[in-house]
């Protein structure tokens, strides 16, 4: 799954358009993970390898749930700052009437400071706190699809090893040698991931420990 990026500048209109695409792209990859993950599910992989497949599922499934509450918040803050949007609109076009029409008479001067005032805590105020918790959301977001990533890989290299110790069990040379082949691409593949993961993890501790000292 593709992992937000952190330096977005996402603007208030900008999540929901986000959050869409990245249900979308959940669902492809539920649906490429049940694939990948059938022959775990039918009891084809071997016992050692199978628990542990088990337990990575285990774990992307909490954080595919933990992804779609913080995209289900990120929805609601949205349309909570269209609602306020709406509602300072609103008292603009009030006071833009009453100064127009009856802003002379007695009180009325006071009504248009008092729709001012609200109208400046929405823009300034209730609209930011709700921004703000849309930005959190998208960074709890990006660091589970990045802990969602890691363990994919360790998923995918442990069905690949499964397939490649499997191999050895089909009897026509040919299909052997293909599905030989086969696993040990993929098994390379998310070796080569895992790795990766490992090697960003400690570049990054490296970085905490030189701004630190």
């Amino acid at each position: 799954m593709p992992v937000q990026d952190n330096d977005d500048k996402r603007t208030a209109d900008q999540p929901a358009v986000d959050a869409e695409e990245l249900r979308r792209k959940q669902a492809q990859s539920r649906e490429q993970q049940q694939d990948e993950t059938s022959v775990q599910k039918s009891g084809k992989l071997l016992p050692l390898l199978n628990a542990k497949a088990e337990h990575h599922q285990s774990r992307i499934d909490s954080l595919d749930e933990k992804i779609a509450n913080q995209t289900d918040k990120i929805d609601r803050n949205k349309a909570k700052i269209e609602a306020l949007s709406a509602k300072a609109d609103k008292l603009e076009d009030t006071n833009r009437m009453l100064k127009a029409t009856i802003g002379n008479l007695p009180g009325i001067g006071a009504v248009i400071a008092l729709n001012e005032k609200r109208i400046q805590a929405i823009r300034e105020e209730k609209i930011s706190e709700r921004q703000q918790k849309i930005d959190q959301g998208w960074k709890k977001i990006d660091k589970f699809t990045v802990k969602r990533d890691r363990i994919e890989h360790k998923l995918n290299r442990v069905i690949a090893l499964n397939d490649t110790i499997k191999s050895f069990s089909i009897g026509f040379n040919k299909e052997r040698r293909e599905a030989f082949a086969d696993a040990m691409t993929r098994l390379n593949g998310a070796t080569v991931d895992c790795l990766s993961d490992k090697k960003a993890t400690l570049e990054a501790k490296k970085q905490k420990i030189l701004d630190t000292y």
